[in-house]
């Protein structure tokens, strides 16, 4: 049986060489891809924990200015206290 030439099994590995190259490439694409999924879906997280915040915030506004209307006890009724 005649020995291998040395061409073809540079022929063989060059074209190994290049499927891993190409896997290489597009493991690349997925992983930028994915990168942009992932930061498109930490941009609408915080947007959406901003949006939270802003609600309880007017929450608590909108208690704050209840609670100066609400006065018990005679010391801020003088006329009730009188009688």
């Amino acid at each position: 049986m005649p020995a291998r030439s040395g061409s073809k099994q540079l022929k063989s590995k060059s074209r190994k060489h290049t499927r891993q190259k190409a896997e290489k490439k597009s493991k690349r694409k997925v992983n930028s891809r994915c990168k942009s999924k992932v930061k498109n879906y930490q941009d609408k997280r915080r947007k959406r924990q901003q949006k939270a915040i802003r609600k309880k915030k007017k929450g608590k506004k909108r208690k704050m200015r209840k609670r100066r209307h609400h006065h018990h006890g005679p010391a801020n009724q003088p006329a009730l206290a009188v009688h």
